[in-house]
């Protein structure tokens, strides 16, 4: 996808940095998503997160959920949290956000978060 189509897909999200921390969230609810985000507040693990440990949140908007990554196999020793050549958590957002512009019924994609 390209810069243009990207921004387009994006228009209603801020991006947002505080040290190593990076986050594109809704611009609605920019603060209240980043806390749960970054540090955690307000959330809750969700007793449906089945293989996934899903957190739950309360924003102004309603619940969200949030599902953090977590790498498997060898490569879980080595990194855990930390994407080298490439930005899952953004890829996945743009690709929730693409189905949502399609018509798919999905659940609103609030953001994303990386180190």
């Amino acid at each position: 996808m390209d810069h243009c189509a990207e921004e387009e897909l994006r228009r209603d999200f801020t991006t947002c940095r505080q040290g190593r921390r990076h986050a594109c969230v809704r611009t609605a609810w920019r603060d209240a998503l980043t806390a749960a985000l970054w540090r955690g507040e307000g959330c809750a693990p969700d007793p449906r997160g089945g293989r996934t440990r899903l957190l739950r949140f309360d924003y102004p908007g309603g619940t969200g959920l949030i599902r953090p990554y977590r790498r498997g196999g060898a490569m879980r020793h080595i990194v855990s949290r930390w994407y080298f050549a490439d930005n899952r958590p953004l890829r996945e957002l743009d690709a929730l956000l693409r189905a949502q512009a399609a018509g798919l019924p999905i659940p609103e994609p609030l953001g994303a978060a990386w180190e």
